[in-house]
């Protein structure tokens, strides 16, 4: 590559470079506060003072391990509250708010330290991503460089989460370095670039366990090195032969070209002894580091280790202890291999995915600047390294997006080559012009990431691509928000009068709310102690603490919405007037359930779920009271159980007005048919065994003994092929019925436009029905079968599943299959309509699809029946 004007000058790019970088990540860093880093704040304050102190042991904090975070914090405490590890009087927890009452005691505001960590980590971020620059400019060039780390500083994504006292923006940043030092090894044989490599993959160690990948990584690419390279008994290793044998070829052989796949060599014993010592020696100074920069490396090295390794294996197995929300379905476990592939494209911009497109061309045609070897071979190491890191993230079921962040920057580098691959095509056709193209591209492509990615500012998190409907479409697909918006909520609620006197509940309890609001927060369980709720739009999306919940609120007018960039985050309810819940339950007037958490994902058989219900003493309780908490199905039979005394305490000791959370462990046995499966709750005196009857808190109508709290999915239920309607009919905009199957007398089915069936033959019908929202009443479904003179001859109407699951406990998405039973009375041609309507009033759902006839049924078919011969 020739020098230009822009090669003569690395040195100021670079610092244009860094301001870049630095600008959008190092300003305005107390705005707001994400879910995670209330935790990363405490165990930073530990760490300081476990280092102070010389408590090696506490230096372990977290298994993620996430030491680099908690030094940037300490160095935070450092800055602003340098006495911490003197004045504390030890560690703190981090489960809930411990550490935040002591540091406002000594006047010291917990966002005003975690803002002087987060600094920290951004400073960090930015000397890191700098020395990546100038490898990668060895590997690509200034140019492609300088548009692909323009790229990376203008990342919506890396800028959002390299903002922050957390994991993600540290550890992908980290892993790059290693990736393109190690890269700039491979082809060139520079030492320093080994050790650099080594260095940077012993800080992405030290962040995040999944950087670990690093190390097959490197054994992937020497390998791929020393295939493409044709090494042989004579063969120098590594550098010069690259660029020296790049020869034109056709297009066809440009994979032969790169020598992806091994051709005849011999590999002499020398030179793979040569490689082996070069690998041990990196992964040696990165393991040296490792120890060297964690303490509790020197006191406990194998448990420290067993911690990580088991916990990243309990990851990889697990989902989220709370479910997640993707593509309009919850999720209590693993939401599927797409997951990161579309959750990369809605954070993406425009530039960066077609800039991998110009980048995929210009490597197909050997376009500038993948046109010799070098380059071509450091576009290949990074788009596996980008490809596969996301397929070892996608073998864990515990999935969020920003955890595949380390796939971003490689291909944002890509990307930044391909836009210099169209100003280099440019500048051939206007080759006196050719620095002004290059250029004027350059501007265009950063101006436009700028565009896209600043006027989100502060709230960088807020982005999504515009190019799949950005904000307007992401909370169809995407889980919004991870605690920005909560600050603007506690903003609005102090600006009430008496602000310092208000509770208020909210589902971010610890840190995006609670640093910023005056009076008392409570968390959302205890709603009922409250003046005020805010819950947050991903409450909404993950059915938080539960569907019966998220509807109640759902069914009120907030006082307040906070709205960012387009989207809503956070609704604020006034509960001075709000009537209580339907679902809230007292037993004996001495009990009353206040809130409850159930999954709303999917549960496979075989798995177990934790129900937790929140109980409030209203009155002195002299006996201990066993709850009974069972599972049953639509035909009575109970597939789980759990009872016996309430978590925490015998309920004779409970304190009037307390709140006791009481959890239950439940498992679905294996070969569970799947289906709607019912919750049940209740207490009983383990002396008599005796259920204490239940009535509703709202109006005090009786519930009986076990009170049908609530439905959870066991399994996947859908129509078998052959019955899926081809176009799903939808019924009052709630409702759809999306397959049909009917089974003749002995249980076979059978497609009724092909089959005659015999008059007087029972006959069953299975109807698949999906909620396209949650219906509003309890409907009830009919099943009408009308002869060639209009006459009714045969039916069967029924709520769904004999009534176990009324359609106003159906929530978005649920699948239910019920089945009816018909007998035609004679031979005949014979209609079925089918429907459903309010049962207090006749009035039917209408109709919106194809096969509607009259508004308000779905003629399903047409049934033939002849009379057998004796």
């Amino acid at each position: 590559m020739r020098p230009t004007a822009l090669a003569r000058h690395p040195g100021f790019w670079a610092l244009i470079l860094a301001l870049l970088i630095w600008l959008p990540r190092g300003l305005v860093l107390d705005r707001f506060v994400t879910a995670d880093e209330h935790a990363w704040l405490t165990r930073s304050g530990n760490f300081y003072q476990a280092l102070v102190r010389h408590d090696w042991a506490n230096t372990f904090q977290r298994h993620h391990p996430g030491v680099t975070v908690t030094w940037a914090g300490a160095l935070g405490f450092l800055m602003r509250y340098p006495a911490y590890a003197q004045d504390a009087p030890g560690q703190f927890g981090w489960l809930t708010e411990e550490i935040e009452p002591f540091l406002r005691e000594q006047g010291h505001d917990p966002v005003a330290l975690l803002a002087a960590g987060r600094s920290v980590a951004v400073l960090l971020i930015t000397a890191v991503l700098l020395v990546a620059f100038g490898v990668t400019v060895r590997l690509l060039g200034l140019g492609p460089a300088l548009l692909g780390f323009g790229l990376i500083a203008l990342d919506p994504f890396h800028v959002a989460h390299s903002r922050l006292l957390h994991l993600d923006g540290l550890v992908s940043s980290f892993m790059l370095l290693a990736v393109v030092a190690f890269i700039h090894h491979l082809l060139n044989g520079d030492l320093r670039s080994l050790l650099l490599s080594a260095v940077a993959t012993s800080l992405a160690w030290l962040t995040r366990s999944p950087a670990l990948f690093l190390a097959p990584l490197a054994g992937l690419f020497t390998a791929l090195h020393l295939v493409q390279s044709g090494v042989n008994t004579t063969a120098e290793i590594p550098g010069a032969p690259w660029a020296r044998s790049f020869r034109r070829k056709p297009l066809a052989n440009f994979g032969r070209d790169l020598r992806i796949w091994p051709g005849p060599m011999a590999l002499s014993s020398r030179v793979l002894r040569r490689w082996a010592w070069r690998l041990l020696l990196w992964g040696g100074v990165a393991a040296g580091l490792f120890v060297l920069l964690w303490p509790a490396m020197w006191v406990h090295p194998v448990e420290s280790v067993r911690q990580i390794l088991e916990a990243a294996e309990t990851y990889a197995a697990e989902g989220h202890l709370k479910p997640t929300f993707f593509a309009g379905q919850v999720y209590g476990g693993d939401p599927g291999f797409f997951f990161y592939p579309i959750t990369y494209l809605w954070r993406s911009t425009p530039p960066v995915l077609v800039g991998l497109l110009l980048a995929a061309v210009a490597f197909v045609r050997r376009g500038m600047p993948f046109g010799e070897r070098p380059a071509r071979a450091t576009a290949v190491y990074l788009a596996l390294y980008a490809g596969l890191f996301m397929l070892f993230m996608n073998v864990g079921a515990k999935k969020f997006d920003r955890y595949v962040l380390p796939s971003y920057l490689p291909l944002d580098l890509l990307a930044g080559g391909g836009w210099y691959a169209l100003a280099a095509w440019l500048g051939r056709h206007w080759p006196r012009s050719r620095s002004c193209v290059a250029a004027m591209v350059g501007v265009v492509v950063l101006g436009l990431q700028a565009g896209f990615t600043l006027p989100t500012a502060p709230y960088y998190l807020s982005y999504y691509n515009p190019l799949l409907g950005g904000s307007r479409r992401a909370p169809e697909v995407m889980m919004i928000g991870w605690g920005e918006g909560a600050d603007q909520a506690a903003r609005y609620l102090n600006s009430l009068p008496n602000a310092r006197e208000l509770v208020v509940a909210s589902g971010y309890t610890n840190g995006p709310f609670s640093y910023f609001f005056q009076g008392r927060t409570l968390p959302i369980y205890f709603w009922h102690q409250a003046d005020y709720a805010v819950l947050y739009a991903q409450d909404f999306q993950r059915q938080l603490p539960s569907r019966a919940f998220i509807t109640t609120f759902s069914r009120q007018t907030p006082v307040h919405v906070v709205r960012i960039n387009g989207l809503d985050y956070a609704y604020i309810y006034d509960l001075h007037n709000m009537p209580l819940p339907d679902y809230v339950t007292d037993w004996a007037d001495a009990i009353r359930l206040v809130t409850y958490q159930l999954p709303a994902g999917t549960i496979s058989p075989g798995d177990t779920f934790r129900a937790i219900f929140y109980l409030v003493n209203r009155a002195p309780i002299p006996t201990n009271w066993n709850v009974l908490v069972r599972v049953v199905g639509a035909d009575g039979v109970e597939v789980a159980r759990s009872e016996g005394w309430p978590w925490g305490a015998p309920t004779s000791t409970w304190r009037e007005g307390d709140v006791w959370p009481d959890g239950h462990d439940l498992t679905i046995p294996p070969g569970t048919p799947p289906g709607i499966y019912r919750v049940e709750l209740g207490f009983y005196d383990p002396a008599d065994q005796t259920l204490l009857p239940a009535t509703g808190a709202q109006d005090g109508t009786p519930r009986g003994d076990l009170v049908a709290l609530d439905y959870i999915q066991v399994g996947t239920v859908a129509p078998p092929r052959s019955a899926r309607l081809a176009t799903p009919v939808e019924l009052g905009g709630e409702v759809r019925l999306i397959g049909a199957q009917w089974l003749d007398s002995r249980g076979a089915a059978f497609d009724p436009a092909r089959t005659e069936v015999a008059a007087g033959e029972p006959l069953t019908l299975q109807l698949y029905w999906q909620a396209a929202a949650r219906p509003s009443l309890p409907y009830t479904v009919f099943v009408h079968v009308v002869d060639g003179n209009g006459h009714m001859v045969a039916q069967d109407d029924h709520q769904p599943l004999q009534g176990f699951f009324p359609t106003d406990r159906w929530f978005p998405g649920v699948v239910v299959a019920d089945t009816y039973r018909l007998q035609l009375p004679g031979a005949g041609a014979f209609t079925v309509f089918v429907g459903m309507y309010d049962g207090a009033t006749g009035q039917r759902l209408p109709v919106q699809g194809p096969t509607g006839t009259g508004g308000d049924s779905v003629q399903l078919t047409v049934l033939s029946a002849k009379v057998l011969q004796q």
